[in-house]
């Protein structure tokens, strides 16, 4: 899948978007390379392996999160949050009863 944009230039960029779904294969760590890309660690049966990304974007829940083992510079408040946030004793404000 190709995307498109043009912003302040002339010439469209393109940015490609790679979407593979994995199965059985469980995200172990992510960390920080010395030339700024992110190492991220998985898990498929008893093999390791590691890919490299400039970005990542996760989408997990933090029971889910609190599994990984992150060696990356967060904000204070969201490393507090991973471990001690808990979703499923917290009910919506406009839930009802």
């Amino acid at each position: 899948m190709a995307l498109t944009l043009s912003k302040k230039s002339s010439k469209p960029a393109v940015i490609t978007i790679i979407w593979k779904l994995v199965t059985e294969t469980e995200l172990e760590a992510i960390s920080i390379r010395r030339d700024g890309r992110y190492r991220v660690s998985f898990r498929s049966g008893d093999k390791t392996f590691d890919r490299s990304y400039e970005r990542i974007l996760l989408t997990l829940p933090f029971s889910t999160l609190r599994l990984v083992k992150l060696k990356v510079n967060l904000p204070a408040i969201k490393q507090k949050a991973i471990p001690s946030v808990s979703f499923s004793t917290r009910r919506s404000p406009n839930a009802k009863a």
